[in-house]
């Protein structure tokens, strides 16, 4: 009868425990499979879709992590690596000695939202060249070479990017590695992407000129994006 009430008492305190954890903290972020290792999404792997392109010809990889309900674009996500795209899947792949540690350079990048609105966004492409060693199951960023951003549009707006920065005194390795960058944000009258006069002002921007004439848009931007390998 008493082992009887301690396993009632045991499963009841379990069950509060589990009954007590938020939502947010059994989600988990969506994994995304680039040619070198598993990056984290920014984003929850219930509430997206990813769709994958490789470029030969460019010695490219771009994941597109997609809203699952909308099927808009949340984040886009690129490898650029230093060896032969082929030769970097193919070591993957293998389930060798060969496979069983590597390390290389490669560049990663990111497109990053600056400002959004009636389905137009301003993009920042932040890119970074680092040293990388993976394995099976696990990776790390051994050092960053440099990292930089640009303008991720087509001409629409231009970026006056004043500085990417990371942090140079993190002891490396590193599973994560943060970068900050900074700029302005310029669109002209005559952009071709639709960026109207008043979206432009609802989205915080400081106009010189009127709707009904020529005119200059621009504003200020602090942002950071995080590069985290699984």
């Amino acid at each position: 009868m008493r082992r009887r009430l301690l396993l009632s008492l045991l499963l009841s305190v379990l069950a509060f425990l589990l009954g007590s954890i938020p939502a947010h903290a059994v989600e988990s972020k969506a994994i995304i499979a680039l040619p070198s290792f598993d990056l984290e999404s920014d984003y929850e792997a219930a509430d997206v879709t990813i769709v994958y392109e490789e470029n030969l010809a460019e010695n490219s990889f771009e994941a597109r992590v997609l809203d699952r309900e909308s099927g808009e674009t949340l984040e886009v996500v690129r490898e650029i690596p230093e060896l032969p795209l082929n030769m970097v899947n193919a070591m993957r792949r293998s389930t060798t000695g060969t496979r069983a540690q590597r390390t290389y350079d490669t560049t990663l990048q990111k497109d990053v939202v600056l400002a959004s609105g009636e389905g137009k966004s301003i993009i920042a492409t932040v890119s970074a060249r680092v040293r990388v060693t993976s394995d099976h199951s696990w990776a790390q960023i051994d050092y960053v070479y440099e990292c930089h951003h640009s303008g991720g549009g087509s001409g629409s707006y231009t970026l006056n990017t004043f500085g990417t920065y990371y942090n140079t005194q993190q002891g490396f390795p590193v599973v994560a590695s943060k970068v900050d960058f900074n700029g302005v944000i310029e669109v002209k009258s005559s952009n071709t992407a639709g960026f109207s006069f008043k979206l432009l002002t609802n989205l915080g921007f400081s106009i010189s000129g009127s709707s009904t004439s020529t005119w200059y848009a621009r504003k200020s931007y602090n942002a950071s994006t995080t590069f985290r390998v699984m």
